[in-house]
């Protein structure tokens, strides 16, 4: 339902790299910005890290299926912008950004307009 899907969107999932909980106040990593939104040819998605940490942002369409990986690899503590363009034969409609480092994940909707 669209409710559980908004929920989804705020959804952080934390977790130590042993199995336990990370404390949620301090997540190792914070979605600041996605801009611009609804977006055309390319979205900016501003993220800070608590601490060094590898970082994986992957996009999903809205069947659950990998559509891109902009990016992947070992980023420091500090504010990093990353970019998705879409390649050209991708549809309008929204799709899943998903950001994750080894402790936690999170996931924003973001809309492609053409």
């Amino acid at each position: 339902t669209l409710i559980e899907a908004a929920r989804a969107a705020r959804q952080v999932t934390a977790k130590s790299a042993a199995g336990g909980e990370v404390d949620p106040a301090r997540p190792v990593m914070s979605i600041l910005e996605l801009y611009p939104n609804p977006f055309n040819r390319s979205v900016q998605i501003s993220v800070e890290l608590r601490e060094n940490a590898p970082v994986r942002l992957m996009v999903y369409d809205l069947l659950g299926r990998l559509v891109d990986t902009p990016t992947a690899g070992s980023y420091t503590a500090g504010r990093h912008t990353f970019q998705w363009s879409p390649s050209a034969d991708l549809a309008s409609g929204r799709y899943w950004l998903h950001l994750e480092t080894p402790g936690q994940s999170m996931q924003r909707p973001v809309t492609l307009l053409k």
